[in-house]
C-alpha cells in the first residue's frame, strides 16, 4: 500500500522519532506493530541507489544494518519512505 501525507504530517506522527527531515530523504520506518495499529519509535535515512522519477531504491546493504539494529532493539519494520520537499511517500 502507498499512502502519499504533507512532511509536516509524517513528521507529527513521528515526532519521538525523528525531529526534523532533510529536504529530499529516505529510508526504513521502525516501530511497533498490533492488529489495529502501528507505532512508530524510530525512522532510518537510508542510501537512495536510483533517484529516477519518483522511484527510489534503498541501498540493501544498509537496509539489512538497519533491520538488524531494529531486531536488537525489539522493533520491526513497519515500511520504507521517501520523501520530496514537500510530501511523504509511505510504502506499508
Amino acid at each position: 500500500m502507498q499512502v502519499k501525507l504533507k512532511k509536516e504530517d509524517f513528521q507529527a506522527m513521528a515526532a519521538h522519532a525523528v525531529a526534523h527531515l532533510p529536504e529530499e530523504a529516505c529510508g526504513l520506518i521502525a516501530g511497533e506493530k498490533s492488529d489495529t495499529e502501528r507505532v512508530i519509535k524510530k525512522v532510518y535515512y537510508l542510501t537512495n541507489i536510483d533517484h529516477t522519477n519518483e522511484h527510489f531504491s534503498l541501498d540493501p546493504k544498509e537496509q539489512l544494518a538497519a533491520i538488524k539494529d531494529m531486531r536488537k532493539n525489539g522493533l520491526e519494520p513497519l515500511g520504507n519512505w521517501h520523501s520530496h520537499p514537500q510530501v511523504i511517500l509511505l510504502c506499508l
